[in-house]
């Protein structure tokens, strides 16, 4: 194994590789479709966002037969 380029040679290198690759790299951005969820499960996710946001505990205890998922993704919307 060769050994290993000196730091200020490398870190050069390395940069000037990685912005190329970047630039050549189409990346699409990330689009979804937002869907509110029904109204009974919205209000039981907002009593437990209000119920959380009023403590000074920073810790959700999270307890709805709801996914968990649709709850973070409603508080993302």
């Amino acid at each position: 194994m060769p050994p290993a380029l000196p730091r200020p040679i490398a870190r050069p290198i390395f940069e000037l590789t990685y912005r190329f690759i970047r630039r050549k790299a189409v990346i699409p951005p990330i689009r979804r479709e937002v869907l509110m969820p029904p109204e009974e499960q919205r209000r039981a996710f907002d009593a437990l966002l209000n119920q959380a946001l009023a403590q000074d505990n920073p810790l959700i205890e999270y307890l709805l037969p709801y996914p968990k998922s649709a709850f973070l993704s409603y508080i993302c919307d």
